[in-house]
């Protein structure tokens, strides 16, 4: 991963102020690496503490080092639209790089996923008489996806694509019932008030996302990592979107592999189904 992209797989854990300084050093990485910490704390009306304290937090020991990194990359000119996918890559190149980018986005989160933590997610949606899915914007298409597989297995799953219902819904909730939240950053206001109310009626609440230290793995009883890299900027959720299908396929089947029944039971949903075909 070049220093570009491994700034902007970060974004997601930078404050406002960092996220800044960061869409800037990404958008102009030569310019940036010929100027002093100070000229950059000039040109963004920042304080250059600020800037400071945002290369250490990226791992960086002291700007310099920044400096160097960002000096040994090749000069792009081509504004960029999504990750290193440019306006003027022809579609054969930008299928390409897609491909590249969701390969890596499922490998990367396969290799992450703590088994002993899948194991205790797969047993509580299996013990729950309620299986509550929340997630907002691109994450909901992700949650309505594991409600659908999960009804063929006869679970009482439920997702719902208002607001005001998942609240609802989770207002109902007991130590008996599960909440499965989604969410790439981990701070999404709707999905925080539902999880804590559901958590503080009992229910066990399992995060899906990619940040380690956010305020939705803080009320998680359980929490399934996805590594996706997506732009400060996000044209839109794509590889994020692939690492949470991801997780849901692996809970999907680890769940069917642990219900003796689930084989039946999908067999008879595909053979109703296939009655409306003819």
């Amino acid at each position: 991963m070049d220093t570009v992209a491994y700034i902007r797989s970060r974004a997601d854990s930078l404050s406002q102020t960092e996220a800044q300084i960061a869409k800037y050093i990404c958008k102009h990485p030569q310019k940036v690496s010929d100027m002093t910490s100070s000229a950059l704390a000039k040109e963004l009306n920042i304080a250059q503490s600020t800037i400071i304290k945002l290369i250490q937090k990226l791992g960086y020991k002291g700007y310099t080092d920044l400096r160097i990194e960002l000096a040994r990359m090749p000069n792009k000119t081509q504004e960029e639209i999504h990750n290193n996918i440019s306006l003027s890559d022809p579609l054969e190149l930008v299928a390409t790089k897609i491909s590249m980018d969701n390969q890596q986005a499922i490998e990367s989160t396969c290799k992450n996923i703590n088994y002993n933590t899948l194991e205790q997610v797969i047993v509580a949606m299996k013990n729950s008489n309620k299986i509550i899915l929340l997630g907002i914007g691109a994450s909901s298409l992700v949650a309505q996806d594991l409600a659908y597989k999960l009804l063929k297995l006869g679970k009482c799953a439920i997702h719902q694509t208002d607001y005001h219902s998942q609240l609802s819904m989770c207002a109902t909730l007991n130590r008996s019932d599960t909440i499965i939240a989604i969410s790439h950053s981990g701070r999404s206001a709707e999905v925080l008030l539902a999880v804590k109310e559901g958590r503080n009626l009992g229910a066990t609440v399992v995060a899906i996302t990619s940040n380690s230290h956010t305020p939705l793995t803080d009320l998680a009883n359980h929490t399934l990592f996805t590594v996706a890299e997506e732009g400060l900027l996000r044209t839109s959720a794509i590889a994020s979107r692939i690492a949470q299908l991801t997780i849901v396929d692996v809970l999907f089947l680890g769940l069917i592999q642990r219900e003796s029944n689930s084989l039946e039971l999908i067999e008879r949903s595909r053979r109703i189904i296939g009655e409306l075909k003819g």
